[in-house]
C-alpha cells in the first residue's frame, strides 16, 4: 500500500472558503505498527468494541515517525467512507483502553495502567496534603469512629470550623457563604 493523505475534515476546511481538502500530512501504512478493536457479540452480530457496528471498523495506527492516526473505514457500510485523522498522545491512549485488546500497547507508549479506574468518589473541594502528629491523628480517627465519619470528613469540618472562626476575627466581617445556595 502507498502512503496515505490526511486531511482536515469536510466541516473544517468548508469555511476557509476554498472547498478544497486541505492536507496536513501523510503517512506509510507498511511503516506503521497497527492497532485493531476487540469484537463482542451483541446478542445478533459480533460488533467492534468502538464503533459497536458489524460493518464498520476501526483502526489506530502508529506511525514511523512517532505520530497516531485513527482509520475509520466504513467502505463495507453502503459503501460508506474510509478517513484517517492524526490523534493527540490522549486521544490515542483513550482509544487503545477503549480497544479492549492493546493493554500492552498502552503500558509501552504510555506506562503502567491504573488497575481500577472510575468515576469513584464525588469531589469535595481542592486536595491539599500536609502532615498531621500521631497523637492527633489517633484523636481524629476516634472522633471519626465516635461520630461514624470518615477521617476526611473530620478534616475538612475541622479545617472550615477554624476559617470561619478566623475569617471573621481577622477581616471583621462574616465568613463569605461558599456552599453555592443562594442566601
Amino acid at each position: 500500500m502507498s502512503r496515505i493523505n490526511i486531511y482536515k475534515s469536510y466541516t473544517d476546511y468548508e469555511y476557509e472558503g476554498t472547498g478544497e481538502p486541505v492536507l496536513l500530512g501523510w503517512f506509510d501504512p507498511a511503516k506503521a505498527e497497527v492497532f485493531e478493536q476487540d469484537k463482542r457479540w451483541d446478542g445478533n452480530n459480533m460488533v467492534g468494541v468502538i464503533t459497536g457496528s458489524e460493518w464498520i471498523d476501526e483502526y489506530l495506527y502508529r506511525t514511523k515517525g512517532g505520530r497516531w492516526v485513527r482509520n475509520h473505514d466504513a467502505h463495507r457500510y453502503c459503501n460508506g467512507p474510509d478517513t484517517y485523522e492524526f490523534l493527540t498522545d490522549e486521544q490515542a491512549k483513550d482509544w487503545l483502553l477503549r480497544s479492549e485488546c492493546n493493554d500492552d500497547a498502552v503500558e509501552r507508549f504510555f506506562g503502567v495502567i491504573e488497575e481500577e479506574r472510575g468515576p469513584g468518589r464525588p469531589k469535595v473541594g481542592e486536595q491539599v496534603c500536609f502532615t498531621v502528629p500521631a497523637e492527633d491523628l489517633t484523636a481524629i480517627d476516634e472522633i471519626a469512629a465516635y461520630i461514624t465519619s470518615s477521617r476526611s470528613a473530620v478534616l475538612r469540618d475541622a479545617v472550615a470550623e477554624y476559617v470561619r472562626t478566623c475569617y471573621t476575627h481577622v477581616t471583621g466581617r462574616p465568613t463569605p457563604d461558599t456552599s453555592g445556595e443562594p442566601s
